[in-house]
């Protein structure tokens, strides 16, 4: 593990972790919408069929499937991002990264082999039309995760932009 220049805080952690979950997770959206895409499945098939949990077959039809199975998506993101923040928030980027693929891997065997055949089960049909395009997803997740660390002592910083009024600031106007 590598020290940081200066300790990383709770807020460091949380601001970090959501942000390279919201990353990781626009890399993963972006990267299996154009696959699905390109292999005639559907370019908004996949946000649409994370709703698929919710809405069942009606998930490929109208605009709150598409806005929930987003939402859906980045929370979970989020979520995975945080929890992955809170335990390599000392480690160097290309560790961060390594430890991300394996942990990205982890969701997607989870994921593909437990959770989808038991609740969405719209969405494992598509996840088996495109296996390597979903696994390859996942890699990529990971792989942006590596950004954990450098995120993580980002928003640990003590900000340099702002500071508190001063008193004597407040009489001078």
């Amino acid at each position: 593990m590598v020290a940081a220049p200066w300790p990383t805080t709770a807020k460091g952690v949380i601001s970090g972790g959501i942000s390279v979950g919201l990353l990781a997770g626009f890399v993963m959206a972006l990267f299996t919408m154009m696959y699905a895409a390109v292999a005639g499945i559907g370019f908004l098939t996949p946000i649409r069929q994370m709703s698929a949990i919710i809405y069942g077959q009606t998930a490929m039809q109208g605009v709150a499937p598409l806005l929930v199975g987003g939402l859906l998506h980045f929370a979970s993101a989020m979520i995975f991002g945080l929890a992955f923040a809170a335990f390599l928030r000392y480690s160097t980027a290309l560790v961060a990264s390594v430890a991300g693929i394996v942990y990205a891997l982890l969701i997607w065997v989870t994921t593909t082999f437990v959770i989808l055949p038991l609740f969405n089960p719209l969405m494992s049909r598509t996840v088996r039309e495109m296996p390597l395009g979903w696994f390859f997803a996942h890699v990529l997740f990971g792989i942006t995760l590596g950004a954990a660390p450098l995120l993580v002592t980002r928003f640990s910083r003590p900000s340099t932009h702002h500071r508190e009024p001063d008193v004597r600031d407040l009489r001078a106007a």
